[in-house]
């Protein structure tokens, strides 16, 4: 798979598992430059997991609760501390090519 280009994988949306399917990981070893996530305890913290077991750069990206209120460059005012996830998720498909979500 060397001929096809390496993408940069976002990962949002689920705490529901702790795996990460070996498909999943398959596709990560061999197409992924860099893996973009929340951190989220669960699935999250597999697939930082499953980059570092190949080498693959990792940037997370965490809701930032303790600024809110906020002003978020693209999404705008962040006011309450249910709009910081949604804030940070619009980060992490903007910091990515492909989005994967649970």
């Amino acid at each position: 798979m060397s001929d096809l280009q390496k993408l940069i994988l976002g990962f949002t949306g689920t705490r529901g598992s702790e795996k990460v399917p070996k498909g999943l990981e398959k596709l990560i070893k061999d197409r992924a430059s860099k893996v973009v996530h929340g951190g989220a305890k669960g699935f999250d913290t597999a697939i930082g997991q499953v980059a570092k077991k190949y080498g693959i750069p990792e940037q997370v990206i965490r809701p930032a609760y303790s600024k809110v209120p906020f002003t978020h460059p693209e999404f705008g005012q962040v006011s309450s501390m249910r709009a910081a996830p949604l804030a940070r998720n619009h980060d992490i498909v903007n910091a990515s090519d492909v989005m994967i979500g649970g």
